[in-house]
């Protein structure tokens, strides 16, 4: 069960693989909404860390964009660990790119940002679910204002609803009293995995065929990252709704204004 993201790891073919992460696919799907109907843009540009993560949801925004309206007016990759982008983002903003949008985790995410502002290159910014953490406003510090990206509810409890709510802030007070901090997104993907697991052991006990048949018929379980549902043809589990856009403001998240 894997807390992550690349869109090839719950293809059809891994029939032992699911996922509790949000896929790349669900975390395009909201930043290309994003960009046309609240942002109101035509043209962006992309950069993308070199790694299976980053040129999955480069992939997929090539993928989805024509069918939003968008055009992607150009593509930088840069190698995992680079401290110095600015070439590559000398090239996009030479283009007519009326947005930035930047596929890797904090470190790498962190960098771009800040040899944005280096730059001058003053488009809005939009990230990938990988920077849901604190990490990525410390690296990038007064360079992280303003950045957009698309995350789960566990980032602000008061946002989700119902039952999720409920799990959410159990979790986030149990976490905090642990380990003294407030756990980040991918902290939640990890208890889901647990959770998933816990819950389908509790009918087919710990033959390994068992289970992994029992995972499959996992029907809104309500978890941190969101509402899991799987079945024979879908080891995601999530949906678009699981997801929010968020807006870095003052060194902390914040729900971004978004248009439906």
């Amino acid at each position: 069960i894997a807390p992550a993201a690349g869109i090839l790891i719950t293809k059809p073919d891994f029939k032992w693989t699911f996922r509790t992460a949000q896929s790349d696919s669900l975390a395009v799907r909201k930043v290309i909404e994003y960009l046309g109907k609240t942002l109101k843009i035509k043209k962006f540009a992309i950069i993308n860390v070199d790694s299976s993560f980053g040129n999955s949801g480069a992939t997929v925004l090539k993928e989805l964009a024509p069918g939003a309206g968008l055009e992607v007016v150009g593509q930088e990759i840069y190698a995992p660990g680079s401290t110095d982008v600015t070439a590559q983002l000398t090239k996009l903003r030479s283009t007519d790119a009326e947005a930035l949008v930047i596929w890797d985790t904090s470190a790498g995410s962190a960098t771009v940002v800040k040899n944005a502002a280096q730059l001058g290159f003053t488009v809005p910014r939009v990230g990938s679910h990988g920077i849901a953490s604190k990490v990525f406003i410390k690296l990038a510090g007064a360079d992280a204002e303003g950045v957009t990206f698309p995350a789960g509810k566990i980032l602000d409890p008061t946002v989700a609803t119902g039952d999720q709510k409920t799990v959410i802030e159990k979790f986030v007070t149990d976490y905090k009293a642990k380990f003294g901090s407030n756990p980040d997104t991918f902290a939640g993907h990890a208890f889901d995995a647990i959770k998933i697991v816990e819950n389908a052991a509790k009918v087919a006990g710990d033959d390994p065929a068992k289970l992994r048949d029992e995972i499959e018929k996992t029907n809104k379980l309500v978890g941190i990252s969101g509402i899991f549902t799987y079945s024979a043809t879908e080891h995601d589990g999530l949906k678009t709704g699981d997801l929010e856009m968020w807006t870095i403001k003052d060194g902390n998240w914040t729900v971004a204004k978004t248009s439906k």
